[in-house]
Formats: structure tokens, C-alpha cells, sequence
């Protein structure tokens, strides 16, 4: 009864174009064939060309395994039974590619996403890990500080801390100044290079000191000779009575010769446990006292180099000059110019005492 039921359902499907979507999906054979069938509502094969579309995606995402095509497995079947495989099999794929790349933008990305994964833990100690290459590659100061921010308690902190140590040790020692010594010293008491800086600070003390006055301009052709006269009661008379043994070197004329190292000498004639003052002078005239004629104004730079060194462990400028209330005549104010200039180099902050051996 009614038999010609079914093959009427077969001409309705061919006239509408239904039977030629289904033997194209079969004869293409592809997922995205089945899909176009699985797609219309009302397709009498629409069921089967789904099972079909889902079984191609499914073998194409194994063979490929990567996270992108088990993404569109799931993009194209969010109800199929075996979605929750595919999403694990998804994330599993995207931590092989994230160990693949091994960068740290591609950890901490995965990281933002999968924050609970169970490979979260190995993803954070491979960041840090990643980290700590950069700041050995850079070797830097900065890339080590920029360890310690991110890691203060990491794996590397302490070696990151002593690196930048290290690094700055390295400076220290090329600059070789008081300063930078008790710097390390006041931030690493007990650091690696701590006994190390105390030692190099011992070696600055001195028990005496040997004066030199370099005369890069002077005014006065007796200058050099009147500089040793003024500078004792002023200079020397004052370190004496610290209990610094004063040596004086003979005075040097080094006008025309800026470049001179006014230090080269004293190296091989400072007895060994003296430290250098050497005094560069340039002699300017000053304001006019009237008749008195004209006063001296003094430009120093002071060097105070440490025992057996070549390079100043402290500089400073200073300035001397003849006010009007000086003694009268130009000699006399030149003299009192140069007394003064001594006043100036004990106040200038050379803190002599604290260097005594």
C-alpha cells in the first residue's frame, strides 16, 4: 500500500537539488562536502553526511595534530561526544608547539591562557629559565636587575646578585677611588668582594704626606719660590700638627705644558708611605687695590694621591685671593694670596685625619 511513497520522496529530493548535493559529498568524499549536506535543514541525508563530516574531520585533525586542526574540529562539531577529546588533544598539541618554540613571549602567552594547565608549572621554571639565558647573554648590570625584578627568590637570584657584583667590582677597581670601596661596602658588608675592599681601603692610608706645587700660570717671577714660605704656616704646619710627617718637593714651573703629568715624577721620588698633594696653580690678576697696584686671584686644582698609586684617589678646585683689607703693595698681596690658597685646601673636605695610617 502506497509503494510509490518512497520513490516519490527520491524525484522531490532530485527535483530540488538534493540527491545532486549527496552524490557530489560522495563522490568529492571530503568533509566539507558532507558539511555542505549536513547544513540543509531539511536533507533527508542530513544525519548521515553530519556522522560523515565529523568522522573526515576527525581523522584529519589526527593526522595533523596540531592545535589549529583539532580548533577547527571543534569549531565545526561543539556537540560531538568525542569534543572533550578533541579539546585535550587540542591542548596537548599547543604545549608541544609551545615547547617547540621555547621562547618566553610564547610561554607567558600560553600562560595567560592556561594558567591552571597541568604544565603550567614546568611553562613558569622554563620562563625563568629563558630569563635567566637573556641576562647571561646581554651580561649587563641592567639585564641581571631585570632578572632580580621579575625572580628576586628565583633559582639564578643569587647568582644574578653576584654577577652584578662582579660587574660592579669591575668598576670599582678600574676607577680605584675611595668612594666607590665604601660604596660596595656600605650596600655588601659581607659581600664576595668585602674583605677584598677593605683591604684596597687599608692602602689608601698614609703616615705622611708629600706637598708639590706645579705652576701652570704664574704672575710673579718669584712665584714658586714664595709658594713653599706661605704654605707652611697655612698648609703644612697644620697637617705637621696632625702628626703627618710633611715632605716638600721642590716647586715645578710646567707653564706651556698642560698635557704634563704633574703626578709622573712624584711616582718614583714620594717616600712609600706618603700620600701626593699636588697643587696645579694659575695665577690671575685681580681687582685693583689702588695704589697698591693689583691683587692676585688663585686657581688650584689639588690632587691627593695615595701611596704607591698614579692616579688621584680625591680632586678638588679651589680659589684664593687678595681682598682690599690686605696688607698694602702688590707683593705683599700676592703672598697673602697664596697663604690664603693654603687656608682653602685644608677647608676644601680632603678629610686628611680620616686617611691616617
Amino acid at each position: 500500500m502506497h509503494t510509490w511513497l518512497p520513490l516519490l520522496s527520491l524525484v522531490l529530493l532530485a527535483s530540488c537539488g538534493g540527491g545532486k548535493d549527496w552524490r557530489k559529498a560522495k563522490r568529492e568524499g571530503t568533509a566539507d562536502a558532507y558539511r555542505a549536506v549536513a547544513n540543509q535543514f531539511d536533507h533527508p541525508k542530513r544525519e548521515v553526511a553530519a556522522k560523515r563530516a565529523e568522522s573526515l574531520d576527525w581523522k584529519e585533525a589526527e593526522k595533523e595534530g596540531s592545535s589549529k586542526a583539532w580548533k577547527a574540529y571543534i569549531s565545526h562539531h561543539p556537540s560531538s561526544p568525542r569534543v572533550d577529546e578533541a579539546r585535550k588533544r587540542r591542548d596537548d598539541a599547543r604545549w608541544e608547539e609551545v615547547k617547540k618554540a621555547d621562547s618566553r613571549t610564547t610561554y607567558e602567552s600560553w600562560l595567560a591562557m592556561n594558567g591552571a594547565s597541568p604544565h603550567a608549572a614546568e611553562a613558569r621554571q622554563r620562563v625563568e629559565a629563558l630569563a635567566w639565558q637573556e641576562a647571561e647573554t646581554a651580561g649587563d648590570d641592567e639585564a641581571y636587575a631585570r632578572y632580580l625584578v621579575r625572580y628576586p627568590n628565583g633559582s639564578h637570584a643569587r647568582d644574578a646578585d653576584q654577577r652584578r657584583q662582579d660587574l660592579w667590582w669591575g668598576k670599582i677597581t678600574y676607577e680605584d677611588k675611595p668612594s666607590g670601596y665604601r660604596e660596595y661596602l656600605d650596600k655588601h658588608p659581607n659581600g664576595v668582594h668585602s674583605e677584598e675592599a677593605r683591604k684596597v681601603l687599608d692602602g689608601f692610608r698614609f703616615s705622611g704626606i708629600a706637598v708639590r706645587v706645579v705652576g701652570r700660570r704664574l704672575r710673579r717671577k718669584d712665584s714658586l719660590k714664595t709658594y713653599e714660605e706661605q704654605l707652611k704656616g697655612s698648609l703644612l704646619e697644620v697637617l705637621k700638627a696632625s702628626g703627618f710627617a710633611v715632605e716638600w718637593m721642590p716647586a715645578v714651573d710646567g707653564s706651556g705644558a698642560t698635557a704634563q703629568n704633574p703626578l709622573a715624577e712624584l711616582l718614583t721620588t714620594v717616600p712609600e708611605d706618603h700620600a701626593a698633594l699636588v697643587i696645579e696653580v694659575r695665577e690671575n690678576r685681580g681687582q685693583s687695590v689702588g695704589s697698591a697696584g693689583y691683587a692676585t686671584d688663585i686657581e688650584a686644582t689639588v690632587h691627593l694621591v695615595p701611596p704607591a698609586r698614579s692616579e688621584a684617589m680625591d680632586v678638588r678646585q679651589v680659589r684664593a685671593s687678595t681682598t682690599p683689607a690686605s696688607k698694602p703693595g702688590e707683593a705683599a698681596m700676592h703672598l697673602d694670596a697664596q697663604k690664603e690658597l693654603g687656608e682653602a685646601i685644608l677647608a676644601a673636605g680632603f678629610g686628611f685625619e680620616s686617611w691616617q695610617r
